[in-house]
């Protein structure tokens, strides 16, 4: 069955959705390796929200064979250590199974007076950690309930007001790395008349696009209201007056976290 035109539905007319399980259980003895390979095969980009997933979740296949892994926490402390901890047992264990590791870009959800500082202090944290390598950026996603609730409600993320939301403005941003690390061409409808391709010649001639793109979520965090333009998610966690997270009280936990007393 093609996904993209017989499973999934019309959210608006640049995305469509395959619904995914109200529960974990449900999703347990689905055959992840043939929906891997049945993504992999779709001509528009795939963004795959996989939830709280690790090492041994059902769906690892998928995560294995995307092009990049989006990570997702709040800007605070706790956030940040579980989503750096559960970095530091996926990375390997996907690693493992390709023989290389992944491409991870983790997205920091603050509010946009924040939001540029979080980002740049995780990603310093980030740097002194075993999963350093792996880094693709660090971005981060405005806490914008109002934005959110727009596209939940189906507005055109590309037309006025939501075009000039916090949102819509952080996640462009995200889209760049995103670009960076996956070469995903993306451009915006109503002005270049560019669609979000790959820029991958091999693919262009035989019609496939290779692995899917994959949006995570960090460990312990609520399930995300997906900004499915973008394959974001948002923490429906209150987040807004989240402090920055301090650099070296998450190093301090971390190094603990480690045992190696810092070193």
């Amino acid at each position: 069955m093609d996904l993209w035109h017989d499973g999934s539905h019309l959210l608006n007319r640049l995305v469509r959705v395959v619904p995914g399980f109200l529960s974990a259980e449900q999703g347990a003895t689905l055959a992840w390796p043939v929906v891997t390979a049945t993504l992999e095969m779709q001509l528009p980009p795939v963004f795959a929200d996989l939830g709280r997933i690790h090492a041994g979740s059902p769906s690892m296949p998928l995560a294995c064979a995307a092009d990049a892994l989006i990570v997702v926490c709040r800007g605070d402390m706790a956030s940040v250590q579980h989503m750096m901890w559960r970095l530091d047992h996926l990375v390997p264990a996907i690693a493992d199974r390709n023989g290389h590791p992944p491409a991870v870009i983790p997205v920091v959800v603050a509010s946009h007076r924040n939001g540029a500082r979080a980002a740049k202090q995780v990603s310093e944290l980030l740097a002194e950690s075993p999963v350093a390598p792996t880094l693709q950026g660090v971005g981060w996603l405005a806490w914008d309930p109002a934005g959110a609730n727009a596209l939940q409600e189906g507005a055109d993320p590309w037309a006025k007001p939501l075009r000039k939301s916090e949102l819509m403005k952080s996640a462009r941003s995200v889209m760049s790395l995103l670009a960076s690390a996956t070469g995903l061409d993306h451009g915006e409808p109503i002005t270049g008349r560019k669609r979000a391709r790959r820029r991958n010649d091999s693919a262009d001639a035989t019609g496939t696009t290779g692995a899917p793109v994959v949006s995570g979520e960090a460990v312990n965090s609520e399930p995300p209201v997906a900004a499915a333009t973008h394959g974001v998610g948002v923490s429906a966690d209150e987040v807004a007056d989240s402090p920055v997270p301090s650099f070296e009280g998450l190093r301090r936990g971390w190094d603990a976290a480690r045992g190696d007393g810092g070193r």
